[in-house]
Parts: C-alpha cells; structure tokens; sequence
C-alpha cells in the first residue's frame, strides 16, 4: 500500500518510519480512508508486536503516517538469507 522510510522528526529529535502512500485521484477516497483506518487501528494498540504511530498528515497527493522506527532487517531480506527451519520461520511470524 506503500512504501517505509526511515526519516528523522527534528521536533522530537528521534528516527522515525514514514509510511509514504501517493494517492491516485481516481481512487483518493479509498486509498486515504483505508490508510487512516490503519493508522487509528494501530494508534489504539499497546502491543509488542504493533509499532506505535505518532502522525498522521496529508500533503497533495501524499499521504504520510509517522511511527516508530524499529531497526532491523525487512521480512524480504530475512527471507532471501536462505532457508530457515520451521521453528525460526515460526518464531519470526509470531
């Protein structure tokens, strides 16, 4: 639905990850309303394995949502490490 950056919040001082959604006019509405359910989704939960999202904000036809920056590998990377037993495979999807 986007792409994830990590960005840097000079109010705050702090690395962040910027989700990046470019929104498309003939599909705006949909788009918008289905990141901002996500972003409020996630905003509502206290959960280890959920980040926290600070903002939410809209410039043009960008829509950015905020959150914590947690360093590490993506799940794409991790997977083309080469195969991993069932128990890592659970154990990174847990």
């Amino acid at each position: 639905m986007g792409r994830v950056l990590r960005a840097y919040d000079p109010k705050l001082g702090r690395e962040v990850a910027l989700k990046v959604i470019e929104l498309d006019a003939r599909r705006d509405m949909t788009v918008r309303q289905r990141a901002l359910r996500e972003a409020q989704a996630m905003a509502k939960l206290a959960h280890p394995n959920v980040v926290p999202v600070y903002d939410v904000d809209q410039v043009e036809a960008t829509l950015f949502i905020a959150m914590e920056h947690v360093a590490g590998t993506t799940l794409r990377q991790w997977i083309e490490q080469g195969r991993h037993t069932t128990h890592e495979v659970l154990h990174v999807f847990e």
